[in-house]
């Protein structure tokens, strides 16, 4: 979900690229209570597998994690929570049909699993389902009260919608239930930049990097903002922040690219053009700016 706003300069057409809308799968994958249906022997074998499992997990080890998962289910197929947790390491690496096939079997497990709901609308957001998306987190909501991460991410699907209304609402309402949530204040930010207020955007990434001050993309689109309200100086400084904290991070080179050019630093602007397509070598739009942004430097010297 790329955000994009276009700016007209005399000289050149660019694109400000905000960087992507923060939707949160589930914090920390608890389990529900287990109900025992086994003999006790096959329950512990389960059980081991499955903790040991979310172990590996949270040490970053997918594969292994993977396969723990497996294993409890090979012993105990109904095990709705162990699918949920397999789903959610599955689309952590990347394969989300396979993720997707796991929720929707914990889901037919256990019909009232509000976290396997919320981390499929994830996984089918992320496939560019949004109305998928919106009706799982909706789910997931009418069956957890104060479920600020569904919220937030049932935000981030109704904005991909166009319903920039209803997402601002749904940020407003996941930020009321916690209100140091900084990817809610980060996406109520950018959509509120996109209807153009500008200042209460601003205090929005404001708001998410006093949160998390580490946060590139909140500094990158705090940048576009800003720039936005034609503060050049401090849009650069924000962009040259979200660019200290994550090197590779072509949106944010070539937006301070544009901020450069706006204020005829050629050079500057050529070397950042040229770094994002360093970074990201298909990137027609930065080449055409750096291709104007060479001209515009070849003219104005005498």
């Amino acid at each position: 979900m790329k955000r994009h706003s276009v700016l007209q300069m005399a000289f050149l057409t660019v694109v400000l690229l905000t960087a992507r809308f923060a939707a949160v799968a589930g914090e920390h994958r608890l389990a529900a209570p287990e109900v025992l249906t086994w003999s006790p022997a096959q329950q512990d074998d389960a059980a081991t597998h499955y903790s040991l499992g979310n172990t590996l997990r949270e040490k970053g080890d997918l594969d292994e994690a993977i396969a723990e998962y497996r294993m409890a289910i090979s012993q105990r197929p109904n095990y709705p929570e162990a699918h949920t947790n397999l789903g959610f390491s599955l689309a952590a690496k990347g394969d989300l049909d396979a993720a997707i096939a796991e929720y929707r079997t914990a889901i037919g497990q256990q019909s009232n699993l509000p976290l396997a709901h919320n981390d499929l609308g994830v996984a089918l957001g992320a496939k560019g389902d949004f109305d998928g998306a919106v009706a799982e987190y909706r789910t997931a909501i009418n069956q957890r009260a104060n479920y600020r991460l569904a919220h937030n991410n049932l935000g981030v699907a109704l904005n991909a919608k166009g319903d920039h209304d209803g997402a601002i609402a749904e940020f407003r309402t996941a930020i009321s239930q916690q209100p140091n949530l900084a990817e809610a204040h980060y996406n109520l930010g950018d959509t509120l930049r996109e209807k153009g207020d500008h200042d209460a955007a601003i205090a929005e990434f404001r708001t998410a990097i006093g949160q998390r001050p580490n946060y590139p993309s909140a500094h990158n689109n705090l940048g576009i903002a800003l720039y936005d309200k034609g503060d050049l100086d401090t849009a650069i400084a924000e962009y040259r922040t979200a660019i200290s904290q994550q090197l590779n991070f072509p949106k944010a080179h070539a937006n301070l690219g544009v901020a450069l050019e706006a204020k005829s630093d050629h050079d500057g602007a050529i070397a950042e053009y040229r770094t994002a397509i360093s970074q990201r070598p298909n990137y027609p739009e930065v080449q055409s700016a750096l291709d104007k942004a060479l001209e515009a430097k070849a003219k104005s010297q005498p």
